[in-house]
């Protein structure tokens, strides 16, 4: 062993930097190699950067030369973090109609009361109390056959239209929380479409004295009042809609990225769960009034003239 040899660089922590200095013989060479006419000047081995190693893991610094082109350096673990696959339009619909159904066999009975409190003068304890006697508890399911049927349709538009515009839209519009909000109206825009008859039918359930299912009530309506008697309340319907989901998705979003920035080690599916339930309180803090107005359109008498169901003036009665 030759002892006169300067000992190797000793490593002090698992972030040490390797801190070397070429010989001016080495750099003469990496200059030869360069060519005369190479622009880049002989690298300097002070430059470092985060690299993933079996043997230190689970990050250290490790040496490169200054002045070497960027493509030549390993990618750090973030940017293959980052590099997320893209959903496709199949996996937007499963995950939709998923979501849907599982949201409307667990939400119904407060959509239930929030109904009857919204086409009544009773207050909250009044209603639950009311729906808690005498075995009524059923009746807080009443109307789900209809939602939970086009669960899955309504959810996988919605999804599938918001990933499909918000890929069509990334080339138009670079900022991306405005192609979340412009994503998001038009997946509203399309809801609506599909949703409006079933919030119909559902509604009148949830306020009717009689056993009436699904089927009938469509039948009926349809008898009587054809396809725009279904597609009563259509106008608030769209006015609840497309500004709902042009804030939820962009809150979301804005929200899902924030918590997984600032909350190291938080669980994707956790990050998700808290931006969905904040965008959700503040979306419907924000249309809640359209949607009482909705469904006192949806619940009244299908002889009602049309004047008297107005938006404007039913909210303006409302409010007096």
């Amino acid at each position: 062993m030759d002892l006169s040899a300067p000992p190797p660089p000793q490593l002090t922590s698992r972030n040490a930097r390797c801190d070397m200095q070429t010989s001016p013989d080495t750099a003469a060479e990496m200059s030869g190699m360069s060519g005369d006419n190479h622009p880049l000047a002989p690298p300097s081995w002070r430059g470092s950067y985060l690299t993933h190693d079996a043997g230190l893991h689970p990050l250290h610094e490790a040496a490169v030369p200054e002045g070497s082109p960027a493509s030549l350096l390993p990618p750090s673990p973030q940017v293959k973090q980052d590099a997320a696959v893209t959903a496709t339009p199949t996996q937007d619909i499963l995950a939709g109609g998923m979501a849907g159904m599982s949201s409307v066999v667990v939400g119904h009975p407060l959509d239930t009361i929030k109904v009857r409190l919204q086409t009544s003068t009773s207050t909250l304890s009044g209603t639950v109390r009311a729906a808690a006697s005498g075995g009524a508890v059923r009746s807080l399911f009443s109307g789900m056959g209809a939602p939970l049927a086009s669960a899955t349709a309504v959810n996988a538009v919605v999804f599938a239209t918001y990933g499909w515009s918000s890929r069509a839209l990334e080339p138009v519009v670079p900022d991306i929380f405005w192609r979340n909000v412009l994503a998001g109206c038009y997946a509203g825009l399309m809801q609506g479409l599909v949703i409006c008859p079933t919030e119909h039918i559902k509604c009148r359930l949830q306020t009717a004295g009689n056993s009436s299912g699904p089927v009938d009530t469509t039948m009926q309506i349809w008898r009587s009042h054809g396809i725009s008697g279904l597609y009563r309340g259509w106008w608030s319907t769209a006015w609840r809609e497309v500004p709902a989901f042009g804030m939820y998705f962009s809150c979301y979003e804005y929200i899902k990225e924030e918590l997984q920035d600032r909350v190291m080690g938080l669980p994707p599916y956790l990050a998700s769960m808290c931006a969905g339930g904040a965008s959700g309180c503040f979306t419907w803090a924000v249309i809640y009034p359209v949607d009482v107005v909705k469904t006192r359109i949806q619940t009244m008498p299908m002889s009602t003239p049309v004047h008297q169901r107005r938006m404007l003036r039913l909210g303006a009665d409302i409010a007096s």
